[in-house]
């Protein structure tokens, strides 16, 4: 009797938390609706965090600067460090990226980033009036988020 209630107690432990996250989320979005955004409201450079990796292969966690054109197109400023499998050294890519991409009237969007003769897909949403882009891949296998930061 005791395993049946820690259960329900670990599963409530973990859904409450999930629940308000949407719920926050969709309230989030609804007034970045209002918004309606445009490619222009994805101007200048970010500082972008980026974690995850490919399931049972490798993890990837790392920093990198992008400058967007608020005209669709963006580019890669400096060198990205990347750290793959929380083992040093670091890793530079040392290799200049840049892509293109679309803002949504409701501030969601989708960019194509080109490096390294590689192309690389993903999805955002843009919060707090555009100061912060929230990032995730949209390539098959591949399982990596990024947070950037107007800066």
């Amino acid at each position: 009797m005791k395993t049946t209630w820690n259960r329900k107690r670990t599963l409530t432990t973990i859904a409450l938390p999930i629940a308000l996250l949407l719920v926050v989320g969709g309230l989030q979005a609804n007034a970045e609706a209002d918004q309606n955004c445009s490619n222009a409201s994805l101007t200048g450079t970010y500082g972008f965090q980026i974690t995850g990796g490919i399931p049972g292969v490798m993890a990837i966690s790392g920093v990198s600067r992008l400058s967007f054109d608020g005209q669709g197109n963006f580019t890669q400023i400096g060198d990205s460090q990347i750290l793959i499998n929380g083992q040093p050294p670091m890793v530079s890519l040392g290799v200049p990226g840049s892509g293109t991409y679309i803002v949504n009237p409701d501030c969601t969007g989708t960019e194509t980033l080109t490096i390294g003769g590689k192309v690389h897909h993903s999805t955002f949403v843009l919060v707090d009036h555009g100061k912060e882009v929230l990032d995730m891949n949209a390539d098959p296998g591949v399982v990596i988020t990024g947070v950037g930061k107007k800066q």
